[in-house]
């Protein structure tokens, strides 16, 4: 006896009947497999148990859906008769009408059993046959006329999450739009994209896309725009860009010193000039820095941060100058008819649900007072705005700040004896600072020298050297700590309240607050530190380090040792007010 699933999933007008399985597998949190498994549903074995005409089920299977999920046979029918929709001209790019369509019962086959792997070479997303392939494999094609990754916006359509190593990820979404209608193995595809690229690590992205997405709309882009970019001229010849680029400098040091100074921007040395060498690789080419040859490779993730850090702190009067540079360069070698980006329009596919999301309608201010105010790293920023990093990188290349994060030239004047400001003679560059206001900010409240110079628009070297000629006493590395200005962003010292602010100070305030917390739940300082997978000894310190910040106990001690009891009026205090900073920051 078939048993009733626990609520019925009523289909849209004109779903069919693999979509509204997926989607019901959704609702019910199991795999398409598996409920197809509880329907009863015929697999690659039992194919020819089902009617051939319009992919029909046997009646039998009719009638075990309808008793397991509450529908009627004729609504089953309509589904399983129901033609999905196509593209503008009537087909699946890429796909012929003189094949069959593919019935219900093989494209659920398909959709439960194939690999992504599999399911991206024979396109069964698009619900037609594969078809014969002549001349040219497609993936060696496509891959001659493509960068070696796929474009950044559409990597962030497709997963905008941060567990995707973005390093990784577009070379292997490059390599999996290879795979549509392609002979070739996953290894052999894998060498198309690049002789970095792993099989293993292409299969593994793909698998795991289809799981964080828990759908296949994901390959069906893939697989349209695969198609998309087999019927259409490119504007840009990428394999010709890869070999102007390939043993060129591309700018030179001084070059670089002229573009900088004249922005207004750090010059910096070595380090900086190969970064601006990086930025117009990826420029010309579009292509992967994990990838890149010699010298614009970058290995280390490290250095990876310090390049995003560096190309989201580039004003727009650098990006224009680096832009002007490599239209020249390309007018140099005789390419005078080619833009110098360019992504494919997002009508090439039939999808407008993205399973990510659309870096394109992101509104980058919010991003640049966040990037502005806060001087938290770039990653904190994106979570605090619901979007992955690489999102948030790729709204800051699109739209640069107006004006550089550290001017070179901004000079700190104090107003007159009389109380006026004082001659700004640099005009724009110079800054009216009031030796008084410093010191309220900085002795006072506490504020940390690089949260009152980007709150300035100046270098903290120079604020500090403002501050010592005004007799400013400026806190040593190893002296008294100031507030902790990271864990509490965009948020000025006088708007946290006791005793808070009074524990929001150095570095790791956040944590010690999160472990208080977690101390709070507990009857003993073991138990807490087992809890939270730290030593017994290293809580200790930190409640310790509360308790003198807050001036009080914060839990009322027993006897016996290591053991803690009810928190004290002050530890429920700041409990409460730990709560709700927590719960505000993380959002």
């Amino acid at each position: 006896m078939t048993a009733r699933l626990p609520f019925t999933l009523t289909p849209h007008e004109g779903q069919d009947f693999v979509a509204w399985l997926h989607a019901y597998a959704a609702r019910l949190d199991v795999t398409p497999a598996v409920l197809a498994g509880v329907l009863g549903l015929p697999d690659h074995a039992s194919e020819h148990r089902t009617h051939r005409r319009g992919g029909q089920l046997a009646e039998h299977h009719v009638g075990t859906i309808a008793a397991a999920t509450g529908l009627s046979a004729v609504a089953i029918e309509a589904m399983l008769s129901s033609v999905p929709p196509r593209t503008g001209t009537g087909q699946a790019p890429g796909t012929s009408t003189r094949s069959g369509d593919l019935s219900a019962v093989q494209r659920l086959r398909d959709a439960t059993t194939l690999s992504p792997r599999a399911r991206l070479g024979h396109a069964t997303t698009l619900h037609r046959r594969r078809r014969g392939t002549t001349g040219a494999d497609p993936a060696v094609e496509r891959a001659g006329r493509l960068p070696d990754q796929l474009w950044p916006a559409w990597a962030i359509r497709l997963a905008d999450d941060d567990t995707f190593d973005p390093a990784t990820f577009r070379s292997s979404m490059l390599a999996a739009l290879l795979l549509p209608h392609s002979e070739r193995t996953l290894g052999e595809i894998a060498g198309l994209a690049g002789d970095r690229v792993q099989r293993a690590t292409v299969a593994f992205h793909l698998r795991k896309l289809l799981r964080v997405t828990r759908s296949a709309v994901a390959l069906q882009i893939l697989t349209e725009l695969a198609f998309a970019v087999d019927a259409h001229d490119l504007p840009i010849d990428y394999a010709r860009r890869r070999r102007l680029v390939t043993g060129a400098e591309l700018i030179g040091r001084h070059t670089w010193a002229r573009f900088a100074q004249k922005a207004d921007a750090r010059i910096g040395g070595p380090r900086r000039v190969r970064f601006a060498r990086c930025y117009l690789y990826e420029l010309l080419t579009g292509g992967n820095l994990h990838l890149a040859p010699a010298p614009y490779r970058m290995e280390s993730g490290f250095e990876r941060i310090d390049y995003h850090d560096f190309v989201a702190g580039l004003p727009q009067g650098l990006v224009d100058a680096l832009h002007h540079h490599a239209e020249r360069l390309l007018a140099d070698a005789g390419i005078a008819d080619e833009p110098l980006q360019w992504q494919p329009p997002i009508n090439w596919v039939t999808i407008t649900d993205w399973p990510g999301a659309d870096p394109d309608r992101t509104d980058p201010q919010p991003i640049h007072q966040a990037l502005r105010g806060w001087r938290a790293p770039q990653a904190q920023v994106a979570a605090s705005l619901g979007i992955s990093t690489e999102h948030l990188r790729y709204v800051v290349r699109q739209h640069p700040r107006p004006q550089p994060a550290y001017p070179t030239r901004r000079v700190l004047i104090a107003p007159t004896s009389d109380g006026r400001p004082a001659p700004t003679y640099g005009g724009p560059n110079v800054i009216s600072l009031d030796p008084a206001w410093l010191h309220h900010e900085y002795v006072t409240w506490r504020r940390s020298l690089p949260d009152i110079a980007a709150e300035l628009g100046c270098r903290v070297a120079n604020l500090k050297k403002f501050a010592h000629e005004h007799d400013i006493p400026v806190r040593r590395r190893s002296g008294p700590e100031g507030f902790a200005h990271l864990d509490a962003p965009g948020v000025h010292p006088s708007q946290v309240p006791d005793p808070l602010r009074s524990v929001l100070v150095g570095r790791d305030a956040r944590q010690r607050l999160s472990r208080f917390l977690v101390l709070a739940e507990h009857a003993s300082l073991t138990q807490a530190a087992r809890a939270i997978g730290a030593h017994q000894s290293t809580l200790t310190q930190q409640l310790q380090q509360l308790e003198r910040a807050c001036g009080g106990l914060l839990l009322h001690r027993h006897p016996r040792p290591r053991s803690v009891g009810l928190l004290t009026p002050l530890g429920e205090q700041l409990r409460r007010q730990a709560l709700d900073h927590l719960q505000t920051t993380s959002t």
